[in-house]
């Protein structure tokens, strides 16, 4: 899914994989990436605050390029960038997930979310 100026893709069903590769593709761009999870049965509302009622968050990713972890909260940040970066997500245990961009001032930023299952 490409996402635009502090967009939030929809939820996606991940429910049947382990994790989640995301390749993220900037050109100039600035903003902060980060990915929202959630166990609920039903796919909560990601456009608003995670509540007792619409329980989704933050959750960690993996940068494979150095093997770094990225606190779900904190978020991948980038300014003023061209690359393309990968990204792993584990989503045991979840059932939903959603990319989330914000405070992007420039360029233009394109997710790829990949589904992969474990076995």
């Amino acid at each position: 899914n490409a996402v635009e100026t502090n967009a939030t893709s929809s939820m996606h069903n991940v429910a049947d994989y382990a994790h989640i590769g995301l390749t993220v593709s900037n050109v100039n761009a600035s903003g902060t990436l980060k990915v929202g999870c959630s166990m609920s049965e039903l796919a909560p509302i990601a456009s608003t605050t995670p509540s007792s009622t619409n329980r989704w968050d933050y959750v960690e990713m993996v940068d494979l390029r150095n093997g770094a972890s990225i606190d779900g909260d904190v978020g991948v940040t980038f300014v003023n960038v061209s690359t393309t970066r990968q990204y792993e997500v584990n989503t045991n245990n979840m059932r939903w997930c959603s990319v989330f961009l914000s405070s992007q001032t420039g360029g233009t930023t394109t997710v790829r979310m990949l589904p992969a299952s474990a076995q």
